[in-house]
Parts: C-alpha cells; sequence; structure tokens
C-alpha cells in the first residue's frame, strides 16, 4: 500500500508542476521551449547558444487490453503463467487498465563542436518508470539476479552514459550507449507511437564499449566499433562483438541505413555465435507525409535470451514494421504502422530485464492506429489503439482460461517536457 501511494503521488506531482508551469507561460503569450523556464516574458526565454545542456520529460499514460486480464511485475518477473497474457505481449505498458509513470528521463553532456579540431564531450541519462526495464544492464543495474534497480513494475536504469572525443569529422565515444541497430527510439517524445513495436524486440537496447563515427561526406556516414555483448556493461564477461554500419542520404526526402551487431558469447562451455542486422528506409514524399521501412534479423539470441522450453540452437527470426505519418497541422498528426514477425511469444523477464522470446514456427502481426496532439512545444498527447494477432499460438486471455490468438488493446500517454 505504502508504494503504491508513493508511485501515485510521485505521479500527481509532475502533474501539478506541469499544469502549473504551463499555464504560467501561455497567459505570457511566451514561445517557451520548455515549461520550467524563466523569467516568463512576452520576449521569450531563449537563451545563449551552448554546448552544455541539461533537459529531460516525464511520460505517464493508461493502456487496458479487450479481456481485462492484469499482470504485474514482482521483483523484475512476471508471476507464474501470466507473463502470456496481458498486455505484456507489447513489451512495455504491463499494467492493465492502472495510470503508470512510463519514464522519468534526464539528460545532461556537452555537445561535440570539432569545426576548429579537437573538442572532448560527453553525455549521462538516468530513467526511471516502466520503461527503464529495457534499459538496464548486467554488472551495473542488474548486479543481482533479481535484478538490483527494480521495485516490483518500476525499474531504474543509467541509459547511457559515454565519454566521447572528436576531430574535425571523425569521433569516438566511449561507455554505455544506445544501439544503432533498427529504427524505433526508447525516448517516448523520439517516437510516433505510445506502444513499442515487436520489431523493437528483436533489437538490442544499449552497449558498453567503443563506438567510432566518421562524416565521410554530407551523404555517408559510417560508424564501427568494439562492444561488451548487449545488455551488458563492463564485466568481467568474454561477449566480444561488433557493431558497425553506415548510412547513405539520398536526398533532404530519403535516407537508408545499414547496422549489424555480430560477436561471440563464450560464457558457458560452447562458444555461441549470433548476429542481428537492420536496414531502415525512410522517406518525405511531402512535408506532411513520412514513411519509414524497417528490416530486421536476428539469426541467434544468446543463451541467456531463452526460456527452458526453447531449443537453443534455432533458426533465425525476422521481420519488418513500416510506419506511414501524416501531419495535419502544426499541432496534429495521425500514424498507421504495419508489423510482421516470423516467430516471437510474449516477452519473458530474464535475470531481471525484459526478454523477448520467441518459436521459429509461428507469425505475429500487428495493426497500430495512433494520433500526436501537440497544443504546445512541451507537451505531446498520444493516443494508441492496436491489434495483434498470432497465426497459430494462443497467446492471449489466459487469465481467464479461454486462451485467443487475438488481442484488441489501446490507450494514451502524456509528456511533458522540462
Amino acid at each position: 500500500m505504502k508504494r503504491f501511494l508513493i508511485r501515485h503521488v510521485v505521479i500527481a506531482a509532475f502533474a501539478v508542476v506541469g499544469f502549473f508551469s504551463a499555464t504560467v507561460c501561455l497567459r505570457a503569450q511566451e514561445p517557451c521551449q520548455n515549461i520550467f523556464c524563466e523569467p516568463c516574458t512576452p520576449a521569450g526565454c531563449a537563451k545563449k547558444p551552448s554546448l552544455w545542456y541539461c533537459d529531460g520529460y516525464v511520460e505517464s499514460g493508461l493502456y487496458v487490453n479487450e479481456y481485462g486480464q492484469k499482470n504485474r511485475y514482482t521483483d523484475g518477473y512476471l508471476p507464474g503463467p501470466d507473463w502470456w497474457s496481458g498486455n505484456t505481449g507489447m513489451l512495455q505498458n504491463t499494467q492493465h487498465a492502472d495510470y503508470q509513470l512510463n519514464q522519468l528521463f534526464v539528460a545532461f553532456g556537452k555537445k561535440l563542436d570539432t569545426k576548429r579540431g579537437w573538442d572532448v564531450g560527453g553525455r549521462m541519462e538516468l530513467m526511471y518508470g516502466t520503461d527503464a526495464a529495457f534499459m538496464q544492464s548486467a554488472g551495473l543495474e542488474r548486479a543481482t539476479s533479481h535484478g538490483q534497480w527494480v521495485d516490483g513494475d518500476y525499474f531504474t536504469a543509467i541509459s547511457q552514459m559515454y565519454a566521447e572525443v572528436g576531430y574535425k569529422n571523425f569521433s569516438v565515444k566511449v561507455g554505455k550507449f544506445y544501439t544503432t541497430v533498427g529504427y524505433e527510439s526508447i525516448n517516448s517524445p523520439d517516437r510516433f507511437f505510445y506502444s513499442l513495436s515487436h520489431t523493437y524486440g528483436l533489437n538490442p537496447a544499449t552497449h558498453s564499449g567503443v563506438l567510432a563515427t566518421w562524416l565521410v561526406n554530407k551523404k555517408i556516414v559510417l560508424f564501427g566499433g568494439w562492444v561488451n555483448g548487449e545488455e551488458k556493461f563492463f564485466d568481467t564477461s568474454k561477449d566480444n562483438a561488433f557493431l558497425g554500419g553506415g548510412q547513405y542520404t539520398f536526398n533532404e526526402r530519403a535516407y537508408m541505413r545499414y547496422s549489424i551487431f555480430t560477436g561471440v558469447n563464450k560464457q558457458l562451455q560452447a562458444e555461441r555465435k549470433y548476429t542481428v542486422q537492420s536496414i531502415v528506409f525512410g522517406l518525405k514524399p511531402t512535408k506532411k507525409w513520412d514513411y519509414t521501412f524497417e528490416w530486421i534479423h536476428r539469426d541467434l539470441v544468446p543463451d541467456q535470451a531463452y526460456i527452458v522450453f526453447v531449443p537453443r540452437d534455432v533458426g533465425g527470426r525476422y521481420g519488418i514494421n513500416q510506419e506511414l505519418i501524416y501531419r495535419i497541422n502544426e499541432k496534429w498528426a495521425v500514424g498507421f504502422r504495419f508489423e510482421w514477425i516470423y516467430g516471437g511469444l510474449p516477452p519473458h523477464m530474464f535475470d531481471g530485464r525484459l526478454l523477448p522470446a520467441y518459436r521459429t514456427d509461428d507469425n505475429k502481426y500487428g495493426f497500430t492506429l495512433a494520433a500526436n496532439w501537440t497544443p504546445t512545444q512541451w507537451l505531446i498527447i498520444k493516443p494508441d489503439i492496436r491489434y495483434d494477432k498470432y497465426e497459430h499460438l494462443l497467446a492471449y486471455n489466459w487469465t481467464q482460461y479461454r486462451p485467443e490468438k487475438g488481442q484488441l488493446s489501446g490507450g494514451f500517454s502524456t509528456i511533458v517536457k522540462f
């Protein structure tokens, strides 16, 4: 009861502060970049450009499913067979019909300025909420078998922590950073849809290591380096992998990016190779339309990502994700997402973090319709409705003992930037 009250008091406090700050700025008719700028005047609160920055946001929301299934984490785990049911098949939003804090996010650091030569920068991010489960790393937040930084459904993570050095058009970052594989961002303001796609479950989320980036010219960017596997910090594991790829920008309306993550897991008696690849194609035919196509393939998951009844030496898992977004005006936009994955049980919690589990003889489809309402620069409201369906697997409604292949679900989130 005490934990329940604390969580909801925190959510309510952010809502009150955000509403109060918004009211003050709106009355002053100020084009604020965030809601905490002071003083609020009609002239605005623009600051002198600086390489140093500190910003963040808070996202909270509600998600329901048609069967009314409830499932919650207990110390990072979904108890019993409940991981088959509820909202968990969508990776996040596990709390059915319960207002939750998805992300409380703060970032600070220094940008690189290499126009004149050498420069040093870095970035550090902190995330708290239900979505922070994806950002935890073995050897850091998950220092124990049940996840050290977790309380029920709520996780804490250092999502990124790296130093960066650059010279002219070349830079190197060292530390913990986001993967280059895939398209979708875990940060809610950087993606259109409230719910995550199924293809996100095939991607690694974070890496710890060294990554170099070379801006060859205005069209070509190359990147590559060594990483310590996926979702691992600089620990004693011998999981050595390569992360690399490149991006080609055709023009201001189209680009293509290829990424590869491949390595060898030597933690167990037998070495196991794994490779994850993605191709992303982005197209902006007009000012109002945006289209993104993503293909991803994972040929083998490291041993720790398997659940006990899934064979270790299974075949590949692959799929596509397509997003089409139409911007009606400056405040409103609508979007449609279609995705297909070959294989894919609902996610599974292992070693204190959420991991997708798979079978190789099924197809999963997802259809999502969403909208974004941005009344001000610091506020985004995202309604979201989706339908998920397996071809054969009865994955939903297990808590009602009437398993189904498909499920209709939906909800909304509110993002307040600061």
